[in-house]
């Protein structure tokens, strides 16, 4: 298998590089840059290596010249979020990112006979999309409706989850099968999804009165179903949304090397097998560690 070598060059040559935010737009995108093929490759020198108490890792990185395109993190008050977006990181790893956000969450009350939506999009050239597998959709309350559109695609409904309250002895901790709590699979969307929370008279016979109905996308395994949450559910926590990335730069050969792409020395690309979130990642070549994505004693080398 072949080794990719790279030319790094100055450390801050590539500063006006950066991720951009599309103000026209009325929701929160993350945007990846196009730059040219010669400056696909930047070092990783100086730079703020934590935000918080978590490690942020390249590709991903904070200040001008310690990212790769589209992967700008931003501290705030020790909080890391991904540049343009209200997306709080939890976790970096290979190919995933574990974020929060309120975005991922609708609420509907009986005052807003309508429902309330939450619109969740990412740029279709852009490293992220919402992994499908790992996640889920929950509803919570007592004739609650919660609804997942695409939005490329708004006239179709992806995905539909209901939950009602018949008499609490219908209901069980830890159970989301439609009754106070409904929990389904995610339906795969490319970028953009859609969700709707809707409510109806959430009263039964024995229980308290129920105003309110909360949908939201989470992490499969990171809500328990408590009874009390049908009529009084915490809204305002937020639940971990797993996010998959992959690098869009170069080319990944059949050979394992990358044309003009980011992998480092002692490396190799291996292909998404995702069609919703088409790309590539650095490897470590066997028997090697570290960052496959620089050089280095950060990069892959020797165990």
């Amino acid at each position: 298998m072949k080794m990719q070598r790279i030319n790094h060059g100055n450390p801050r040559d590539f500063g006006h590089l950066f991720s951009t935010i599309d103000s026209s737009s009325d929701s929160d995108k993350l945007w990846s840059v196009s730059i040219a093929d010669d400056e696909l490759q930047f070092p990783f020198y100086g730079c703020q290596e934590k935000c918080g108490g978590l490690k942020i890792s390249y590709p991903f990185g904070i200040g001008e010249g310690c990212f790769f395109p589209g992967f700008q993190v931003i501290c705030k008050q020790d909080t890391p979020y991904l540049a343009g977006s209200d997306f709080e990181v939890v976790e970096v790893s290979q190919g995933e990112v574990r974020v929060k956000s309120d975005k991922f969450t609708a609420t509907a009350c009986l005052t807003e006979p309508l429902g309330n939506g939450s619109k969740i999009e990412f740029a279709k050239d852009g490293p992220f999309t919402i992994c499908d597998r790992s996640n889920s959709f929950t509803a919570v309350g007592c004739n609650a409706l919660g609804k997942v559109f695409d939005v490329n695609d708004a006239d179709t409904i992806k995905l539909e989850c209901r939950s009602t309250c018949p008499t609490r002895g219908t209901m069980e901790n830890g159970i989301c099968t439609g009754f106070g709590c409904c929990q389904v699979p995610l339906p795969r969307i490319q970028n953009s999804m859609l969700i709707f929370a809707g409510s109806g008279v959430g009263e039964a016979p024995g229980l308290p009165s129920s105003n309110c109905s909360r949908v939201f996308v989470m992490e499969a395994g990171s809500y328990n179903f408590i009874v009390s949450d049908a009529w009084n559910f915490n809204g305002s926590e937020k639940f971990p949304v797993k996010l998959n990335w992959t690098i869009k730069a170069g080319h990944c050969e059949v050979d394992g090397t990358v044309n003009q792409g980011i992998c480092g020395v002692n490396s190799y690309c291996e292909q998404s097998k995702s069609d919703i979130n088409p790309g590539y990642l650095c490897k470590c070549l066997q028997g090697y560690e570290g960052n496959p994505y620089l050089n280095g004693s950060r990069g892959c080398h020797g165990e």
